[in-house]
C-alpha cells in the first residue's frame, strides 16, 4: 500500500470517526430535556386536576359576569395553564392536537413563554420546546413571534416549527398568517375570528407575561339578535299592506 493511500485512508477513518462523534452528541442532545419541562411534567395528577378547575372556574366566571362587567381582566399560572393541558384538553379537546404531539406545557417569564411538547414518531421522540414573545396589536391580532426551537438542547430551524404551526392552523381552520421582524418569524392571529360568537363580540386588548404568569385584558359586547330572513319578509308585508 503506497503512502498516498495510507494518508487518503487515514483521513476516511479520522473523518468516520468524527462524523460519528458528532452523530452521538446530537442524538445525545436530542434525549435531554429543558429544565422548565422536566419540572412542569413531574407535577403529580392531583395538583394538575385541581389547577386545571381552577382556571376553567376562573374562565366561567369572567363569560358569566359579562353583562355586569364588559370590560375584563385575568391573571392565569403557568401552573394552572399546565393542569388544563394535562387535564381539560387531554379529556375533552384531544382532537385538537395531532397524534404526534404528546404532553404540551408551557412556562411563563418575564415578557417570554415558552412552549414544550414530545414529538413522538415511529422512529423519533425528542421534547421540542420554543421560546415566544406575544402582544396584541393595534389592529387587532395576536402576535407570536418565535425567537428559538429546540429539540432537547439541540437548536433546530425555526422554519420547522412555522411549518407544523402553519400546518395545524390550517387543520383546525385559524386564521394564521406569518411576517418578519427584526429577522424572526411572527404568527398573526386574527382574534375577533378566533373570540367571537353569534351572540357576542369579543376583543382581547392586551397580553403580558411576567415571573409564572400570564396577564391578559379585553372586553365583551353582546350582540343584538338580528331579524331572520323569514320574519322580516312578514315584517316588510306588513308595513306595505298598511299604506295601501
Amino acid at each position: 500500500m503506497s503512502g498516498r493511500t495510507k494518508i487518503l485512508f487515514s483521513l476516511f477513518g479520522a473523518g468516520s470517526l468524527a462524523g460519528a462523534v458528532l452523530v452521538g452528541l446530537a442524538m445525545h442532545a436530542v434525549r435531554q430535556v429543558q429544565p422548565f419541562y422536566t419540572a412542569a411534567i413531574e407535577i403529580n395528577a392531583d395538583t394538575l386536576a385541581d389547577e386545571s378547575h381552577a382556571m376553567e372556574r376562573r374562565v366561567a366566571a369572567l363569560v358569566s359576569d359579562v353583562v355586569a362587567v364588559p370590560r375584563w381582566q385575568a391573571v392565569f399560572s403557568d401552573l394552572e395553564v399546565n393542569g388544563w393541558l394535562a387535564v381539560a384538553l387531554k379529556e375533552k379537546f384531544a382532537d385538537l392536537l395531532p397524534e404526534s404531539i404528546v404532553d404540551p406545557r408551557v412556562a411563563f417569564f418575564r415578557n417570554e413563554a415558552v412552549v414544550g411538547f414530545r414529538l413522538v414518531s415511529e422512529d423519533f421522540s425528542a421534547v421540542i420546546s420554543v421560546r415566544v414573545e406575544a402582544w396584541v396589536s393595534e389592529s387587532d391580532l395576536l402576535a407570536v413571534r418565535l425567537l428559538k426551537a429546540h429539540a432537547g438542547t439541540l437548536p433546530i430551524p425555526l422554519s420547522t416549527i412555522v411549518e407544523h404551526m402553519s400546518q395545524g392552523a390550517r387543520t383546525l381552520q385559524l386564521p394564521l398568517r406569518w411576517t418578519q421582524e427584526e429577522g424572526f418569524p411572527v404568527a398573526l392571529i386574527s382574534l375577533p375570528d378566533v373570540l367571537s360568537t353569534s351572540e357576542e363580540s369579543r376583543r382581547l386588548e392586551a397580553v403580558e407575561l411576567h415571573e409564572g404568569e400570564l396577564y391578559v385584558v379585553g372586553s365583551t359586547w353582546l350582540l343584538e339578535p338580528s331579524l331572520s330572513a323569514p320574519r322580516f319578509a312578514e315584517k316588510e308585508k306588513s308595513e306595505r299592506e298598511k299604506l295601501r
